[in-house]
């Protein structure tokens, strides 16, 4: 079964054989990786990978994200996995049509809101009246505001998240590098759709495409937020790769009989849009998502 890597030291990555072959940078040992073996790497204290290597990702379709110092630095993700044809066409009709595009906004503006006040009922319940307050008369301004208001309505919603964060006590360089980590995995999540990635609907500009920035929007309180207070990422973390894989194995959604992790949420989330896109299904935003207290 093919796994996550987290790759705990600095490395120069080359292909070797149809392998991964890994050089620590100080010290000069290395190892293999299958890549048949592996879904997506997280070299969380940086990497230089070489053409070749890069090349055989893509062809497994395996992301690569790159972290030096607690901050992401790039992503490489596999090429054959950015789809063309009908579905997009799809997509871009959709979106083109003012209606349609508000509705699936308004959607998602509303699913953003109600795992944000999830996620500040389990972190904060005696707070919780309050945050639900404040989030749902953003929502209610959102409403009004309509598409051309989706960007001030994006970054209230950033001010409450900001004000929030602070009552948590995050340290600033934890929730930048556990930021990094979720942007991480939403870039990753795009490579398992065929959708359009620089094509979104509520984001229209970032430091990532449009719409993973859309699927961060939507799950940073369950991906940053929930992190365990007493595990927050850094790099002088020694057992960081465990938590991390840890934290993305959390039970947070079921379809059915099938239990989705925290990890495959936006990949989840994108199936949804999807269906909407191609086949007119209701979309109905982080549908059945919920994820409990670490420890609980």
């Amino acid at each position: 079964m093919a796994r996550l890597i987290c790759i705990t030291s600095e490395v120069g990555m080359s292909r070797k054989n149809g392998t991964i072959q890994l050089t620590e940078k100080d010290g000069g040992r290395s190892a293999l990786v299958p890549v048949v073996q592996t879904s997506e790497i997280f070299a969380l204290y940086g990497a230089e990978p070489d053409g070749p290597l890069l090349s055989l990702l893509s062809q497994y379709a395996v992301p690569l994200h790159v972290f030096s110092g607690g901050k992401h630095l790039r992503s490489y993700l596999p090429a054959s996995a950015i789809l063309s044809g009908k579905t997009v066409l799809e997509q871009v009709r959709h979106l083109e049509d003012g209606e349609k595009h508000w509705l699936l906004a308004r959607e998602m503006l509303r699913g953003g809101a109600r795992i944000r006040c999830m996620a500040a009922r389990t972190l904060r319940p005696r707070e919780k009246e309050e945050w639900e307050s404040r989030y749902l008369d953003c929502l209610a301004e959102g409403y009004a505001a309509g598409l051309i208001g989706i960007r001030q309505i994006l970054s209230e919603f950033g001010k409450i998240d900001g004000e929030f964060l602070e009552r948590e006590k995050w340290e600033s360089g934890e929730l930048a590098y556990a930021s990094g980590l979720a942007r991480a995995v939403v870039l990753g999540s795009i490579t398992k759709l065929s959708l359009d990635p620089w094509i979104g609907i509520l984001c229209s500009n970032g430091g990532i495409p449009p719409l993973a920035e859309d699927l961060f929007f939507i799950f940073s309180p369950l991906l940053v937020w929930m992190w365990p207070r007493e595990d927050r990422p850094s790099p002088d973390r020694e057992n960081l790769p465990d938590i991390f894989r840890k934290h993305l194995s959390r039970p947070s959604a079921s379809n059915g009989s099938r239990l989705w992790s925290l990890r495959y949420l936006p990949v989840r989330e994108g199936y949804a849009i999807l269906s909407h896109f191609a086949a007119g299904r209701p979309y109905r935003c982080a549908s059945r998502v919920g994820v409990d207290h670490y420890g609980d």
